[in-house]
């Protein structure tokens, strides 16, 4: 308990340092047309927390396009008095897997910088090809080709069926970046008694494949 109290308080240390830093730029690394750290100009708008209006001059100041949303789902407040929100990002309402937006606010109600990895996303289609049936299949096919569960079999575990060890929900439509390429897919959460198996897949919902 201790430990992760000490983790929390150095990561608001950490986030109010980086609130006092200047970047005279905004800087890229994953999305080169989305900054990952954006210092908020004094006459943005975006000066005090009220209401439900904060996203959508998010998306104004970042020129994300009209198809994306910001979904607030988390608020930090630190020890100096200053408070992050933490936001998802949508395209077509549907969650971009991997993404968020983090407004920092000084102990005065004043946003200062954002940070994050949102990506944008153009011109992709969102109603799926494959049913989602079809995609938990995939998944489960994936699942049986894993070396991790061969090495469990062959430990004398041959007595137990796939069904018995390995449970597949149903996927959840979400938008996958792979190699910057987005895609529209299908996650499902694998559960299972072997650990290494205990993670989710990526099915591509238009074409079938294998994603990650």
């Amino acid at each position: 308990m201790k430990r992760v109290s000490h983790f929390i308080v150095l990561l608001c240390i950490v986030c109010h340092s980086l609130q006092a830093q200047s970047i005279d730029s905004p800087i890229y690394t994953k999305d080169k047309k989305i900054p990952a750290y954006y210092n908020v100009p004094d006459n943005a708008g975006i000066i005090k927390r009220e209401g439900n209006s904060i996203d959508i001059q998010i998306c104004r100041l970042l020129k994300l396009n009209k198809e994306t949303s910001l979904v607030l789902r988390d608020t930090l407040t630190d020890i100096v008095g200053g408070f992050h929100e933490t936001y998802k990002q949508l395209y077509k309402g549907i969650e971009i897997e991997g993404t968020k937006c983090v407004v920092h606010y000084n102990n005065t109600g004043i946003a200062k910088m954002i940070s994050g990895n949102l990506r944008s996303i153009e011109n992709l289609a969102v109603t799926p090809k494959i049913p989602a049936w079809q995609s938990k299949v995939k998944a489960i096919e994936s699942i049986r080709k894993d070396e991790s569960l061969a090495e469990y079999l062959k430990k004398g575990a041959n007595s137990h069926n796939l069904d018995s060890l390995v449970n597949c929900n149903e996927g959840t439509l979400v938008v996958f970046v792979s190699n910057n390429v987005p895609h529209l897919a299908y996650k499902h959460h694998i559960r299972s008694r072997i650990q290494s198996l205990n993670k989710s897949i990526y099915i591509d919902a238009e074409t079938g494949d294998y994603l990650a």
